[in-house]
């Protein structure tokens, strides 16, 4: 296995700068996750949890998770509380990684 920084999930909706950064980084756009959203444009918490688990069986770092507080096109929130709580059950299975709240749209709402 290739030796990893990590790996970055952020939902499908958001913003291009976010593949930017990734390779400004270093980090590559391969390890940008992008998980694909459910019918309300909201980062799908059941892909999202299946990659993690992924990553925990494969011994691959998750820097973090990107949580999309209005979506540019959508305007569409992710769930918040539920993230938190999937970063806490993967806690305990000895996984954890930062949330960062995208919040250039709705933030102002938080």
């Amino acid at each position: 296995m290739e030796p990893s920084l990590g790996k970055w999930f952020t939902p499908g909706t958001r913003h291009y700068s976010w593949d930017k950064g990734a390779n400004i980084l270093g980090l590559g756009r391969n390890n940008l996750v992008k998980v694909p959203v459910d019918l309300h444009c909201r980062m799908d918490l059941v892909i999202l949890r299946k990659e993690l688990k992924e990553c925990l069986d494969k011994k691959i770092p998750v820097i973090g998770v990107t949580v999309v507080f209005g979506s540019t096109q959508e305007g569409a929130v992710d769930d918040l509380q539920q993230i938190l709580e999937i970063r806490k059950e993967f806690e305990a299975k000895g996984l954890t990684f930062y949330i960062h709240i995208d919040g250039a749209w709705g933030g102002y709402f938080a």
